[in-house]
């Protein structure tokens, strides 16, 4: 900026200002952002200066600086300089509607600075800027709550209440909230008495209008209960006949299902964390139990699949301990494995490569043992021979199997017996409608 021209400004000096601003545009560089007299001549202060300069030279109101804001922005922003917005407004009134890079008037940047003098200037100059809305669809009162600028708000409600635009207390932004979802998320009591209490107002608020998450502002709420005040919050709520949303319910309720299952499933998992422990441990106190057996190896000979199920012994039982308890320890490992598998996120492979191995680590070591104290006999089947340790493995699958095809039926019969009851139930609700 030429220095006669800054020098002018300074002094509210209006003599030859066409002139210098002429200079100023002719030389190098011409008005920027930066140097744009206009916004020069509010900072300093020089109304009578800012006045000509929007008389002559108009176009300057809407020269942006660095930040996309043209000087009526910049003085919404800094409120000791209200004075200037008068100016402007009676000079060039189309100022109030034109939008900063954010999709913002004039009256947005007053409201979320919280400058209420200028507010009261730019609607009683352009009453239509009440109903603006920015690039997120937010209104001038949407901006006011998100920045805490409760006297603005104020301001606000009043020239709505004498403009009749009460209907954009009901206006949702880009989320789906209105005043009142955001009133109560951020625990503005003051706002939501004005809101609630206010005769004039509360006719036309929507207190059970939900956002796009499908909430109302109780729903949001009773998420966010936890201050002191938040009691007088709810008494509010519930006086203007507020209201949990559908949504909100269903929600909570799959998420104290979720929490149930979860619960449900750490704990049959430590269940049969224990449950294997024992097995294992078993297989060092099977010579307390049986004493026949040492720790010695011995063989027993060949006996038939006859005598091993139906001739009573101490052998017979030991093999059917050791089926049993096999089948507990190795159903047990499996469970382990599938739930503990599903816990670990889906990247974490390493530490999937290593669960399994300790499973199969344990689980060799559990065959190493068992085979280790198994007394040494086989079971003729026909031609074949099979050794006790391998017949008792051979007992596991149609064991196994069997409990699969149990659960299997089982569920079955459970599906069957709830769709049944479900029929009932319709089927009672419309005999007794009817």
């Amino acid at each position: 900026m030429a220095d006669a021209l800054l020098e002018a400004i300074q002094n509210d000096d209006c003599t030859d200002l066409e002139q210098k601003l002429a200079n100023c545009s002719s030389s190098e560089g011409g008005v920027t952002g930066r140097n744009n007299p206009l916004v020069t001549a509010c900072k300093h202060g020089s109304i009578n200066c800012a006045k000509e300069i929007i008389r002559l030279k108009p176009e300057l109101a809407e020269v942006t600086n660095e930040d996309g804001l043209m000087a009526i922005h910049w003085v919404c922003k800094n409120g000791e300089f209200a004075i200037f917005m008068k100016v402007m407004v009676e000079q060039c009134p189309r100022l109030c509607d034109l939008k900063d890079i954010q999709g913002k008037i004039a009256l947005h940047i007053a409201a979320e600075n919280g400058n209420e003098e200028v507010l009261r200037t730019l609607v009683s100059s352009c009453p239509t800027s009440l109903g603006n809305l920015t690039y997120k669809r937010e209104t001038v009162l949407h901006l006011a709550l998100k920045n805490d600028q409760c006297g603005s708000f104020k301001v606000l409600m009043n020239e709505l209440e004498n403009h009749k635009r009460e209907e954009l207390l009901n206006s949702k932004d880009c989320e789906g909230n209105t005043v009142l979802h955001i009133a109560t998320c951020r625990k503005q009591i003051e706002i939501l008495r004005l809101l609630l209490c206010n005769n004039s107002t509360s006719a036309f608020l929507q207190v059970n209008s939900t956002n796009g998450m499908g909430f109302t502002a109780l729903d949001l709420h009773y998420q966010n209960h936890s201050l002191r005040n938040d009691k007088d919050i709810t008494d509010l709520l519930h006086q203007a006949g507020a209201k949990q949303g559908q949504q909100s319910l269903e929600i909570t309720y799959k998420m104290i299902q979720e929490s149930m299952s979860s619960m449900t499933s750490s704990v049959l998992l430590t269940v049969f964390i224990f449950v294997a422990g024992a097995a294992y441990a078993s297989l060092f106190t099977l010579n307390d139990i049986y004493p026949i057996l040492d720790h010695r190896p011995f063989e027993i000979g060949t006996l038939s699949v006859k005598d091993m199920i139906t001739v009573p012994s101490p052998l017979q039982e030991i093999f059917f301990f050791m089926v049993f308890n096999t089948l507990t320890f190795m159903g047990s490992m499996v469970v382990i494995l599938v739930n503990t598998w599903f816990l670990i996120s889906k990247g974490s492979f390493c530490f999937k490569a290593v669960l399994l191995l300790v499973m199969v680590a344990m689980s060799l070591s559990y065959a190493l043992i068992m085979k280790k104290i198994m007394p040494e006999f086989s079971i003729a089947i026909g031609i074949l021979k099979i050794s006790s340790f391998w017949v008792v493995w051979l007992f596991e699958l149609p064991l196994f199997l069997s409990i699969v095809v149990i659960w299997l039926i089982v569920k079955q019969i459970l599906c069957i017996f709830s769709k049944l009851s479900q029929k009932v139930s319709v089927i009672w609700k419309s005999s007794n409608n009817q």
